[in-house]
This record gives C-alpha cells, structure tokens and sequence, in this order.
C-alpha cells in the first residue's frame, strides 16, 4: 500500500515486491539496519501460481545475502494486492558477528 492507502501496481506482484522491498530498506535504514542484515523474509501470496514476480524481485535483492524465505498463500483481502512481506533483521558486524553492549 501507498501512503495515500491506495494499492501500488495493483496485480503486478512482481513491481509491488520491488516496491516492498524499498520500503523494507527505508525501514531498516531508519533504525540503522541494512538489507543485509536481513535473515528471514516471508511472503504472502494471493495465489503461488503468481509467485515467480515475488521470487524474481528477491533473487535481485538478496543476491549475495539468501535469507531464510518462506511462502504462504493467502487471501489478501484489498483487491489488486498480489503479496505481503515480512523480514527479520539481525544487526551484525560485515564479518557476522553480532555485538552486545
């Protein structure tokens, strides 16, 4: 959803996962994180036989960091909504190491 609340790309799953993904960034960016510190993402599909746009635009996203991804078919319930993504992000050092103060 955009902020005005309205549906982005309605039915294109594959520019409204580029489009999650971008807010996912901000997101994280807003707390210090980055994309690569992302370690699970899950996805909720309105029908898994469309999931091929949702599985492109996490293999440009993810391409050197493959997070745990899980997939679940569910009824969004805004039409011309196509996915859902949530993320777990763990903030580590570049070598993956996690600090504790």
């Amino acid at each position: 959803m955009q902020q005005n609340g309205t549906v982005y790309a309605p039915f294109d799953i594959y520019e409204q996962s580029v489009f999650i993904f971008k807010q996912i960034e901000k997101a994280l960016g807003a707390v210090g994180a980055e994309m690569r510190h992302v370690v699970k993402t899950k996805a909720y599909v309105t029908d898994m036989r469309d999931a091929g746009g949702f599985i492109k635009a996490h293999g440009e996203v993810f391409k050197d960091i493959e997070p745990v991804l899980t997939g679940v078919q569910a009824g969004l319930t805004t039409p011309g909504m196509m996915v859902e993504v949530e993320v777990d992000a763990v903030i580590h050092t570049p070598d993956g190491k996690i600090e504790f103060d």
